[in-house]
């Protein structure tokens, strides 16, 4: 609704009652519904970099009330027939923690067996462009301001997954990679999650045209930010989606990307599965379809 996702409460016949997400609100997931306590659990942000936890009344009557306060990565987890909840979160100082709670109290905390790294990466979050892009750039560890460093692009830019979140551990593979003297650059462009419904179906009809619009113009606007990005050394890796978007970024702009490392691509969608690919451009025997899957 409005482009973006809104939660709503209805009735059994389908008619709306009213709704209970409100403009802006970054809706992602249900998570619980208490009807004795007359609100509904949910993960929202209005930031497309964090996840938090909320409540919202059914009642419609009140603000969401948020649970989760440090920036990064939360989620919660309930069991049926309590008022427990397990708050899992990933924050933007590194902490990996999980917690039992009754509703905002902490009853215990569940140590993460994780080995703490060694180091948190060199890096900076960043907003770019006229569409605001979020970016994360991860420099070498022994970054020397004067030199002019290569650039690898590490790219997902898909459906249902965003790479820039403020979790910093996410980043470790990154930072290894910045540390053989190179910038690497991530930007999560239209088509990804966690910015609106409008932003996710910009690839309806043809997966990749958006995608690459929007990392070549947020690179080159990082470019120009950052001197130290040598935009004529630019190469772009990922996997999945990201391996198919690298393979057509390196056919199609090899103006911009240099090199490509594409792993496990997408090189035919019509062999791929069906729930993924059918969504936003279509069935392959149907009218119309044949120029998103050509395009694709």
């Amino acid at each position: 609704r409005d482009g973006e996702w809104r939660l709503e409460l209805r009735g059994a016949d389908g008619s709306l009652v009213r709704a209970l997400s409100p403009e802006g609100f970054g809706y992602r997931s249900t998570l619980h519904v208490d009807e004795d306590a007359g609100v509904v659990w949910v993960t929202a942000s209005a930031e497309p970099t964090e996840t938090h936890v909320y409540t919202l009344p059914l009642s419609g009557e009140g603000d969401p009330t948020r649970h989760t306060e440090e920036p990064g990565e939360h989620e919660a987890v309930f069991g049926r027939g309590t008022d427990l909840w397990v708050h899992v979160s990933q924050t933007e100082d590194g902490e990996v923690e999980s917690a039992v709670r009754r509703g905002d109290e902490a009853l215990g905390v569940l140590p993460s067996n994780l080995e703490a790294p060694p180091f948190m990466p060199n890096l900076s979050f960043e907003t770019v462009g006229r569409r605001e892009w979020r970016a994360v750039v991860v420099r070498p560890r022994d970054f020397d301001e004067s030199l002019r460093y290569p650039v690898i692009v590490h790219v997902y830019g898909g459906p249902h997954v965003r790479y820039v979140t403020k979790t910093p551990r996410r980043y470790l593979l990154s930072q290894w990679q910045a540390d053989h003297n190179f910038i690497v650059v991530t930007i999560d462009g239209r088509g990804t999650p966690g910015r609106g419904r409008e932003w996710e179906r910009a690839i309806d009809g043809d997966f990749i045209s958006a995608p690459l619009e929007d990392q070549v113009e947020a690179l080159q606007q990082l470019g120009d930010r950052h001197p130290e990005m040598d935009m004529e050394r630019v190469g772009v890796w990922g996997w999945s989606f990201g391996g198919y978007f690298s393979a057509m970024a390196a056919l199609r702009r090899p103006d911009i990307f240099r090199a490509g490392v594409a792993g496990a691509p997408v090189s035919e969608w019509r062999d791929y599965d069906t729930h993924y690919t059918e969504r936003y451009i279509g069935l392959p025997e149907e009218e119309g379809t044949e120029g998103s899957y050509h395009a694709s």
